[in-house]
């Protein structure tokens, strides 16, 4: 529903109406004294942010010709871990300093002002004109997104996503039960992970557009098998590994598990089209977000089952082998510069 909304009314306000909204919740999660209410408004909160990714990445669609947009797409995508890594930096420190409640209250507010300020500063692309003006329906919508091409690149979503949430999710605790390290030390390969992201993210899309020709496809496949790939060492991997064999392979799968999203969303816009790119965004990532949610849950419950994480990464592996298989079933469209 976000998606469309962005489609409708267009990027301008729907992404400041987002932020400000995602903003204001943050800051109301700070003064909420009792659990359910903070879960309530968590809730809420993943309600109001459902158009900003839509509406960024209509923006990017909108602005950039194909022949760039992987590239574009992947910057925009990089924004994530490099803010992962920076509350991860900071936030700790000013929680320490003044509280929790008042840093997460500081937190919306930046979250409200980056609202405020795309909607001062963006205008929307020329060739903007809401769906109505098309004489589109939800129902012209709804048989586009049942496509076979966004059913399995939305199908491919869903288990990469899972093995990038399950594997931010357990990576400190592998390396600190099953490599045996300290804390501190286990906390830090999640910021190698992280760093893995951000440069993967920015230079998948570059090569998808660069030496792939903007064929999404070729770059996913590539993406995928070297996860699978890295999946399958950590779980072959001996206990006790050291330091120097551990940090590049984190890197390498942060690199692959966290460096799909930027042309996994250049492909969405260019299978859908620029005129309902953000429904499209919207539709797909609701798939994304089935892997998100059961991923995390399963892989802990096969290591707790098992006594180990070996079969878990397997897990991984059969994940990305299945989203691999998702995406033989896209037919891709021809590349033309526009």
């Amino acid at each position: 529903m976000g998606g469309h909304l962005v489609d409708r009314f267009g990027v301008r306000r729907c992404m400041a109406a987002s932020l400000v909204a995602a903003g204001c919740l943050v800051i109301a999660v700070s003064g909420i004294p009792l659990y359910w209410g903070i879960l309530v408004a968590g809730v809420a909160l993943g309600i109001v942010h459902g158009p900003a990714n839509p509406a960024a990445t209509k923006a990017v669609a909108q602005w950039f010709p194909a022949r760039s947009r992987g590239t574009a797409m992947s910057i925009k995508q990089a924004g994530l871990p490099l803010t992962g890594i920076a509350t991860a930096a900071l936030l700790p420190g000013v929680a320490e300093a003044i509280g929790w409640r008042p840093s997460l209250a500081a937190t919306g507010s930046l979250v409200a002002a980056a609202g405020i300020i795309a909607y001062v500063l963006y205008r929307e692309h020329p060739s903007h004109s809401p769906l109505a003006a098309h004489g589109s329906n939800l129902r012209a919508v709804g048989r586009q997104l049942a496509s076979r091409n966004m059913l399995a690149l939305g199908g491919m979503a869903g288990m990469l996503a899972g093995v990038q949430q399950a594997s931010i999710t357990y990576l400190v605790l592998y390396m600190k039960e099953f490599q045996g390290m300290p804390v501190v030390q286990a906390g830090l390969m999640l910021s190698v992970f992280y760093a893995g992201g951000v440069i993967g993210r920015i230079g998948w899309g570059m090569a998808s557009d660069r030496f792939f020709g903007g064929r999404r496809k070729q770059a996913i496949y590539v993406v995928g098998g070297v996860s699978l790939v890295t999946m399958g060492m950590l779980a072959f991997a001996d206990q006790g590994l050291p330091l120097v064999v551990l940090a590049p392979l984190t890197f390498i799968i942060g690199v692959t598990a966290m460096g799909w999203n930027g042309v996994y969303f250049a492909f969405i816009v260019e299978l859908a089209g620029s005129t309902t790119a953000a429904t499209a965004v919207g539709f797909s990532m609701t798939l994304q977000q089935i892997g998100n949610l059961a991923m995390p849950p399963l892989f802990g419950f096969v290591v707790d089952i098992t006594g180990t994480y070996r079969l878990a990464w397997l897990l991984l592996v059969v994940l990305s082998l299945v989203g691999m298989g998702c995406v033989t079933l896209i037919s891709e469209p021809k590349k033309k510069s526009v």
